[in-house]
């Protein structure tokens, strides 16, 4: 079975996308952004996580995973307060 790094498709003869959830701290992840800087998840700023959100929103399920677990983990936190 063959992953396309940019796509949800898969290699098989259903063609169903991948059903993964992302599990782990997503804000120790690394992004590496179009000028080549690399940067943390958690580093990244609220309107920065969305915008690659979307950027990875329906081409890579890992990416959009790990952003919306952040997103989760930042909108308990400022529940709490």
């Amino acid at each position: 079975m063959q992953i396309n790094r940019w796509s949800d498709d898969i290699d098989s003869p259903c063609n169903e996308p991948i059903d993964i959830c992302y599990r782990g701290n997503p804000s120790k992840k690394v992004w590496t952004m179009r000028d080549g800087t690399q940067i943390r998840v958690g580093d990244m700023t609220d309107i920065h996580l969305q915008n690659c959100y979307k950027m990875v929103d329906g081409k890579n399920i890992f990416w959009q995973q790990v952003f919306k677990a952040e997103t989760e983990k930042r909108t308990k936190r400022w529940y709490k307060k």
